[in-house]
């Protein structure tokens, strides 16, 4: 027996025990091995719950336990670190059919999930605003724009940020019938979350990969630059500038 055949027995009910697993006197271990394997369901689905508790909320705990045995007995853990267990559950909950008269669920877990990266993603010193400033007018246009590792934006045709907001922190909020893209960041301690719109959110992608003049020419001739710009700055997302060969 090796560790794989070991670690697909614990997560199937249904497997028999695998050869080797005895008590001190030497005998098979069944009913040892089934409290164990029942144990490490429960870890992992209590590890799951702990990562989606919004998801967990907007479902029950009863039908979130059952969604996550399912989970849990086709994904096991890929790493010992159990803060990236649970990657692909947000993926998964769009597959899964009993939670389909939810059709907003999967993207509560992807906001969700992106804010446990956020939270755990490698610290980063914020920039002085100040140093825009400091750019000479034929800099601007080749300047590169360099962000916070603990950043994600998350966009979905749902009101994603109201319902984790009415779940977590105001439960009399009414939620909008618009859907919303969320900017998540953590500058420094503290993780922050904000709604952007499009235009902000698609500017930001280009930065992400081309420097201010290229970002600059692929938005529409009514994209309010100076805003978005301010924006950037008051959240304190940028890490440094550059400035790219001419």
């Amino acid at each position: 027996m090796n560790q794989s055949q070991f670690a697909a027995a614990l997560l199937n009910n249904k497997a028999p025990v695998p050869e080797g697993v005895v008590d001190p006197q030497g005998r098979p271990a069944g009913r040892r091995f089934d409290v164990y394997r029942n144990n490490v369901i429960v870890s992992l689905s209590k590890a799951l719950a702990a990562a989606y508790p919004v998801v967990e909320k907007l479902v029950g705990p009863a039908f979130f336990g059952a969604m996550a045995n399912v989970y849990v007995r086709a994904n096991p853990p890929k790493t010992p670190l159990m803060i990236h267990y649970g990657a692909e559950f947000p993926n998964w909950v769009a597959t899964f059919p009993p939670a389909a008269s939810l059709p907003y669920l999967p993207d509560i877990a992807r906001l969700e999930r992106a804010r446990r990266k956020t939270y755990h993603a490698a610290d980063s010193q914020p920039a002085d605003p100040a140093l825009l400033g400091t750019l000479r007018d034929d800099e601007l246009a080749r300047a590169r724009f360099h962000f916070l590792d603990a950043m994600h934006i998350v966009a979905s045709p749902y009101p994603i940020f109201s319902i984790w907001k009415k779940n977590m922190e105001d439960p009399a909020l009414i939620l909008p019938k618009t859907g919303e893209i969320v900017l998540i960041a953590r500058p420094v301690d503290d993780l922050e979350m904000r709604l952007i719109t499009p235009q902000v959110a698609t500017f930001l992608g280009h930065l992400l990969h081309t420097n201010l003049g290229d970002s600059l020419d692929k938005m529409d001739e009514d994209f309010d630059f100076a805003s978005t710009l301010g924006g950037i700055l008051s959240a304190r997302l940028l890490t440094n500038i550059t400035i790219n060969p001419a």
